[in-house]
Formats: C-alpha cells, sequence, structure tokens
C-alpha cells in the first residue's frame, strides 16, 4: 500500500481503494485498521479498571 502511494501517487490510490473490487491490499488494510482499533480498545478497557 505504502509503495504503491509513493509509486502512483495519492490520485491513483485513492481510486484503486474506492473502486468496486476486493482485493488483497484492501483486506490487508482492513485487517490493519480492525487490529488496531482492537489494541486501542483494550488499552482502554485496562485502564478503566
Amino acid at each position: 500500500m505504502i509503495q504503491q502511494l509513493l509509486i502512483w501517487g495519492i490520485d491513483f490510490v485513492e481510486e484503486f481503494l474506492l473502486n468496486g473490487e476486493i482485493t488483497n491490499e484492501k483486506v490487508s488494510m482492513a485487517m490493519l485498521i480492525f487490529g488496531i482499533f482492537m489494541i486501542a480498545l483494550g488499552f482502554r478497557k485496562h485502564e478503566q479498571r
């Protein structure tokens, strides 16, 4: 994803991410976002105790 952004530019990558096809890059990005969300949620729950 970062490599594509550096090679192709922001406009191309935006269009690539917003089209209707499901690609490996989109799945990988969704997994990373979900993982970061879960880590943040875990830290928040841990601090509330």
